[in-house]
């Protein structure tokens, strides 16, 4: 293709993707979104969608109240007011509905798969994705991703011959859970940085927290990837020798990881 054509073809690619999304267009995938669960696959037109869902859907018509449904409301208000006085409510429960939205549009390609397929779980069993208490019924996950957690991993991973492999790997991420500053907003960060360098260069942290993090995550997404028919012996076998190494040994196992990250292997497919 010509430069100067390819340049221009560029521009109105660029033109088109400014262009605010048409309203109706919103709305038809967000009432797909509501009784399937799935989002669209063009990520400014799923964020849109996510966005109409945290704001309670689209804003209902606005109909005239008769003189009797007004002074019906202000009763059910005032009743309501009352009983709040005298019988406060317990503190809610974090909200786990925007962190879900959150792996389904921004997360890694496992963390954006898992999220997707617990929401079409979640709407197939009566959820409404519009409601705050979406998901008020399901506690948080031991392990980072939630949309894993809703659609029961890690327990799923138990699967011969590596039961007790996923079972180790399960109570390790209790522990680390436990070890964590989850009142630090900042706690995922150097993990989430650490996690790719790994993966992809074998770069282990210096920090112990971070280092066990990291070698969690790694034996998950193998363990994972194995539930899905693609599992390595090797890499598992490399993870479990590191997880149960002593200090005379650890380094070498270690090694051995991280030469199989450079190799490429720990990145392996899940679909």
């Amino acid at each position: 293709m010509h430069p100067r054509r390819q340049s221009r073809i560029e521009l109105l690619s660029q033109h088109v993707a400014a262009q605010p999304l048409r309203e109706d267009v919103v709305a038809e995938e967000y009432d797909y979104f509501a009784h399937t669960g799935e989002l669209p696959d063009d990520q400014r037109l799923a964020v849109a969608v996510v966005d109409l869902a945290l704001r309670g859907g689209p804003a209902p018509v606005r109909e005239e109240l008769s003189p009797q449904a007004l002074a019906e409301l202000i009763r059910s208000i005032a009743e309501w007011a009352n009983k709040s006085e005298a019988e406060p409510e317990p503190p809610a429960r974090p909200s786990l509905r925007p962190i879900l939205f959150h792996e389904a549009l921004h997360g890694d390609d496992l963390e954006r798969q898992a999220a997707r397929l617990a929401l079409r779980i979640e709407v197939h069993r009566g959820g409404d994705v519009a409601s705050p208490a979406f998901l008020a019924d399901r506690s948080p996950p031991e392990h980072a991703c939630l949309g894993l957690h809703l659609i029961g991993f890690p327990e799923r991973l138990a699967k011969p011959p590596y039961v007790e492999q996923a079972r180790r790997l399960i109570e390790s991420y209790r522990e680390l859970r436990a070890r964590i500053d989850h009142d630090d907003p900042e706690w995922f960060a150097p993990i989430a940085d650490a996690i790719p360098r790994f993966r992809r260069h074998g770069e282990l942290p210096d920090d112990e927290l971070v280092q066990a993090s990291v070698l969690a995550d790694g034996e998950l997404l193998a363990l994972i990837a194995n539930y899905c028919g693609h599992g390595d012996p090797e890499i598992l076998a490399a993870f479990d020798t590191a997880a149960n190494a002593d200090d005379a040994t650890r380094g070498a196992a270690l090694a051995r990881l991280q030469e199989l990250a450079r190799e490429g292997r720990l990145l392996p497919e899940i679909e």
